[in-house]
């Protein structure tokens, strides 16, 4: 029999290769694996499906569309297969990965495959990838599954553990996906978007335009009631306490009903609110000292709880925190209630979960016991049961969104608020009857303002709030120089027109690194160091950068796209002392590494030696091949750089 009739084992082969930078077009470091395997029926795929929905979360349109790709049965709709598995799997540990892996190489039984990563995440996703291929070698009545599956779930959620943090950085990252923004991860979360001039910093929500002094005032929501009072903006009464004796005492002061929570934390951690007895104070100041030392005692306010997002003096969206609660159908007890609420995809307690279980615990007994209900009451249609005194996300409340519904006093009262605190970014909590209606007629306070606000709950809000940050879609002129000889010195060249034209460039070559004609590091750089150092500059609005050697081969691109390929020679380091068939192949390998992250024009001196017309060249589509005369070469590729210049910095639709 032959091998695809066989039952096989699949497996990695030898080890892993990873890419720090960018490698064949991909927007993410990326790791290649060389997999050997058999061709998989399409009921074996529907199989391996279904055993890995019992480990991960699988939406049903997923496997469907899994199943109709599972159709063609060769070597390598198998090999894709496998690959659409592997994303599966990294979207399931919240990878923030929105880029498919890619099949490199392919022949009988054995494929190389690129797989799109987050750098740190690479031990543990072999893991995940080891365990993966020993689910799909192994038959589904086999006993050994069970164990299987408990170790493909330990990897997962290790897996998980490497995904980027915080609700709002997944979504940006997405953000920046779906608009060709270049992004790259850099130290403590914090993640670059945009290239040379139009780079921006985010950490989360924060932007490198939020001031420090606004965004500690702010955090500390003692500071920040104290300067909306100054600025004559309505704020709750309140007071820090220390103990929980106090806490009590401060709550009888300022009457029941209050809320507890921390003054120095965001995010509804550790707050608890219309707290109607000493005992419910006390047990709240000792869950909220859990979180923060610094406890706050403030009035509570009757009113809904509205977030109003304010971004550079403008209101760009708003919503309604519903508390958690059921409603009632006549039909179904309190407690069956919420277990369909909680069977809400949406719904659970990962770090990126829209929305949160919500737990029948005590205080949702106390709110029942209040109203006179218990878990086996039937509440009436449409009668709404809450279980929750704060109307946070996070402790199971819901948005519903009402910016169309917000009154032009009240948008000015968030506008203020963030501008008393001086901050560019901000979600401004109102508690207010009807935010339809004016505060002034109708009374309102502010309860926070969150200086690094999780808009998760205005999803369609990461797309804007990106493009007003960054320029165009974030990207300056790419050009990159293979193989010029020194004596040619064409980089320089360019550099020089560029600079003459008031254009700062940024440049490589065999000289060094330089940024507007001035030298940043002299001598010799590999590409991907030199590219990294002219990406992060702010000042460079045009990049040039020389491939001279065969090291991007082991580290990658320092960047995932560019516009120029200028094809001005042979002349790559050490490939004179190759045979002749070992330059060429080293020469063959670069360019197919280069041409699938090109997405202009591949300029070709005539003379260079280089031919990328052969076939093996054409699967990368997104550049058209010009030729020209060596003595024009720097004028067509300034003013191409000028006109690239001109379509990265054309206005966005948010613009």
């Amino acid at each position: 029999m032959s091998k695809s009739e066989l039952p096989g084992i699949w497996r990695i082969i030898g080890k892993p290769f990873v890419f720090s930078g960018f490698a064949f077009g991909s927007c993410y470091s990326s790791v290649i694996i060389t997999l050997d395997g058999q061709i998989l029926s399409q009921r074996r795929r529907s199989e391996i499906l279904h055993y890995l929905k019992s480990v991960v979360p699988i939406r049903k349109n997923v496997i469907e569309d899994l199943l109709v790709k599972a159709s063609k049965k060769d070597w390598f709709s198998s090999v894709e297969w496998v690959v659409d598995v592997i994303y599966l799997l990294q979207s399931s540990a919240d990878m923030a990965i929105f880029e498919k892996g890619r099949i490199l190489n392919l022949k009988p039984g054995q494929a190389v495959c690129q797989v799109p990563i987050n750098l740190n995440s690479v031990k543990p996703l072999v893991q995940v990838l080891a365990v993966l291929f020993q689910v799909i070698s192994s038959r589904t009545a086999d006993s050994g599954l069970s164990e299987l599956q408990k170790r493909l779930t330990l990897a997962t959620t290790l897996l998980q553990k490497f995904s980027p943090g915080g609700a709002n950085v997944p979504h940006f990252l997405r953000a920046a996906f779906e608009l060709g923004i270049p992004f790259q991860p850099l130290q403590g979360g914090v993640f670059s978007y945009g290239q040379g001039r139009r780079t921006r910093w985010m950490d989360s929500s924060f932007t490198d335009e939020t001031p420090q002094i606004a965004a500690k005032m702010a955090r500390n929501k003692v500071l920040a009631a104290a300067m909306l009072r100054q600025a004559g903006l309505p704020v709750a009464d309140h007071k820090v306490v220390t103990t929980a004796e106090e806490a009590v005492k401060v709550a009888g002061l300022l009457g029941y009903p209050v809320v507890v929570k921390p003054a120095d934390l965001d995010g509804g951690v550790g707050v608890a609110a219309r707290l109607l007895s000493a005992e419910t104070v006390e047990a709240a100041f000792h869950k909220c000292k859990a979180h923060s030392s610094n406890i706050l005692v403030e009035k509570h306010v009757e009113g809904k709880d509205f977030r109003v997002v304010v971004y550079h003096d403008e209101v760009i969206g708003a919503f309604e925190r519903v508390p958690g609660g059921v409603t009632g159908d006549a039909v179904h007890t309190v407690e069956e209630l919420v277990i369909q609420l909680n069977s809400d995809p949406r719904r659970g307690e990962g770090k990126h979960n829209f929305l949160k279980l919500l737990h029948l615990d005590n205080e949702a007994l106390e709110f029942l016991q209040e109203v006179g209900l218990s878990l086996s009451s039937i509440p009436a249609i449409g009668r709404f049961v809450r279980l929750r005194g704060a109307a946070n996300i996070s402790s199971g409340g819901v948005p519903v969104e009402v910016l169309d519904r917000v009154h032009p006093d009240n948008r000015r009262l968030a506008i203020r608020a963030a501008k008393a605190l001086r901050l560019d970014l901000a979600g401004v909590d109102i508690l207010i009857p009807d935010v339809s209606c004016s505060w002034r007629e109708s009374g309102a306070f502010i309860c926070e303002v969150n200086g690094q606000p999780n808009l998760r709950s205005l999803v369609h809000l990461y797309v804007p709030v990106l493009c007003k940050q960054i320029p165009g879609d974030g990207r300056v002129p790419t050009v990159v120089v293979f193989g010029a000889p020194e004596e040619r010195d064409s980089v320089h060249q360019i550099e020089l027109q560029l600079l003459e034209k008031g254009m700062v460039a940024g440049c490589h070559d065999f000289r060094g690194v330089r940024v507007d004609g001035e030298v940043v590091l002299d001598g010799a750089l590999t590409p991907f160091r030199a590219g990294k150092i002219l990406s992060f500059d702010r000042a460079v609005a045009a990049l040039i950068l020389s491939v001279n050697d065969d090291s991007v081969l082991k580290t990658g691109l320092p960047f995932a796209r560019f516009d120029l390929l200028v094809l001005a020679g042979m002349h790559i380091s050490g490939s004179c002392v190759k045979a002749r068939a070992e330059q060429e192949k080293l020469l063959r390998d670069l360019l197919m590494f280069l041409l699938p992250a090109c997405d202009g024009k591949v300029v070709n001196l005539e003379g260079s030696g280089l031919d990328v017309a052969a076939p093996v060249y054409q699967a990368s589509v997104n550049w058209e091949a010009v030729t020209v005369k060596p003595d024009q070469v720097v004028k067509v590729v300034v003013d191409e750089i000028m006109e690239v210049d001109k379509f990265h910095s054309k206005p966005g639709i948010y613009d």
